[in-house]
């Protein structure tokens, strides 16, 4: 609809062909932009099959107006016999549907009798502003990974947009409101002190809402270390960078991986009481903690590690050992967050 030849005036000059090559090339600009699986696994929370990604943005502007549709509103406020204002006054959702084809829908009825430059001017700029915000949110890396952990954990991306298009004066104040957001997410999240007097998360993998919980914890935990980094590298107070750094946290991989958080299993509920297992637990656990200041500082402890895993006669205690390894891991994601 939008690139049709009458939208762009009523006789075929010039003005209206570069005023329709216009509008088509930022189109494939933002195409190109979204197939970028980067990109694209960013902004989605799981795989999105759409064979055009602009569409994304499409269905993101008819949701926007589900949300904000007065009808919608006014039933909510007033009390009313649904069934006749149905007939009478229907909303955008009840209009259009909800099946595949209900953004074209949405859009169809919006230009209907409507069609001119004007208006297809006016309907392309919020499509482009959608896309330049999109485009912000991935370039600045706290907002990229704040932004991608709540897309992660389910937030919906009209809220996100909303808040960083809400009043808020400063980008600082944006920030804070997006901790704020992962913050609110471990409300029910309770520390408890074991029988070594040593704190941890009381979460138990065998809780199915407290597994996801420390997904989310130990997801937080690693783009929290990545976010450090940059605002060192920002400061320039870093030392020379290593080769490895991370700049930006790959949701791809994270998401089409959709790995498991079993090995972190409360040993009140799980015991992991043969030597196999608990060297399985302490490698992963090792390996997942390496972005860690703290662990990767605490040398007595990594020398407690090797000691169980590479020798059979070590008296080290496993127990007090993943307790040690719990305790850094919640606290780190708990100063951070």
């Amino acid at each position: 609809m939008f690139l049709q030849e009458g939208n762009f005036g009523a006789d075929k000059n010039e003005l209206a062909k570069l005023r329709q090559l216009e509008i088509a090339n930022e189109w494939d600009r933002i195409e190109n932009t979204l197939q970028d699986d980067d990109f694209w696994w960013f902004l989605n929370k799981g795989e999105n099959k759409k064979a055009s990604r602009i569409e994304l943005i499409f269905d993101l502007i008819k949701n926007v107006a589900i949300k904000n549709d007065p009808e919608l509103i006014h039933r909510k406020n007033n009390p009313i016999d649904l069934n006749e204002r149905r007939k009478t006054n229907p909303t955008i959702e009840e209009t259009i549907g909800t099946d595949q084809f209900a953004t074209f829908r949405f859009f169809y009825q919006r230009f209907n009798g409507k069609i001119d430059f004007g208006f297809i001017k006016k309907e392309w700029s919020t499509i482009t502003d959608y896309y330049n915000t999109f485009l912000e949110w991935y370039n600045n890396p706290v907002w990229y990974h704040y932004i991608g952990f709540l897309i992660y954990c389910g937030d919906n991306i009209v809220e996100l947009f909303n808040l960083t298009h809400s009043n808020t004066k400063t980008k600082d104040d944006i920030t804070k409101k997006l901790k704020d957001r992962v913050k609110a997410r471990f409300i029910g999240v309770k520390w408890a002190i074991d029988d070594n007097k040593l704190p941890y998360l009381d979460l138990s993998y065998a809780k199915a809402k407290q597994k996801q919980y420390i997904k989310e914890l130990l997801l937080l935990l690693n783009i929290q270390y990545i976010i450090d980094q940059s605002i060192v590298r920002k400061s320039g107070s870093g030392k020379s960078e290593s080769k490895n750094i991370i700049f930006k946290f790959p949701f791809k991989s994270f998401k089409e991986e959709d790995w498991d958080v079993e090995h972190i299993d409360s040993f009140t509920e799980n015991p992991l009481s043969d030597k196999p297992t608990q060297i399985e637990w302490l490698t992963t656990a090792k390996s997942d903690l390496e972005v860690v200041e703290e662990f990767r500082k605490d040398f007595k402890l990594a020398e407690r590690i090797k000691s169980f895993i590479e020798d059979d006669k070590s008296k080290e205690s496993f127990e007090l050992i993943q307790g040690e390894i719990i305790r850094i891991a919640g606290e780190e994601t708990n100063d951070e967050a």
